[in-house]
């Protein structure tokens, strides 16, 4: 029998003080990536996803067809500067502690939350591929 343990984290409202999806609806539409429309559009689901009443499916579908056929550099330079702008200064005081932690304990992380895989690598200070490198989930919607 193994004595590794498994810590979940959850991204919004755990780790960070806010919730990243709507922080990432702002972002893109202050960019003008995104209309008003859209933007509206995008915070009825995010609404819906903390009642537990969305069709992330569906959610997740549209999100893509909006960026097909945008360059993979361009959005990862985008996640890039979102993430160093908007949520890292949103880390809450003893998470990256807690982070640090179960890492030093050999711990499996997990990082859950509907943005969570935008995060991951050395953006959770975790190197990729490690046998401490988060694996992502959602709440299972």
């Amino acid at each position: 029998m193994s004595n590794r343990r498994v810590a979940f984290f959850d991204l919004n409202k755990t780790l960070i003080s806010r919730n990243s999806a709507t922080l990432w609806i702002r972002f893109e539409l202050a960019a003008g990536r995104v209309t008003r429309w859209q933007a509206l559009h995008a915070f009825t689901y995010v609404v819906r996803y903390n009642f537990g009443t969305a069709d992330m499916t569906d959610a997740i579908r549209r999100s893509v067809a909006m960026i097909a056929g945008q360059p993979e550099a361009e959005l990862r330079e985008r996640a890039r500067v979102f993430y160093d702008q908007l949520v890292r200064p949103l880390y809450r005081p003893g998470a990256r502690l807690a982070v640090a932690a179960h890492r030093a304990a050999g711990d499996h992380l997990v990082l859950g939350g509907a943005m969570a895989y935008l995060y991951t690598g050395s953006k959770f200070s975790i190197p990729a591929g490690s046998r401490h490198s988060p694996r992502i989930c959602s709440k299972g919607r």
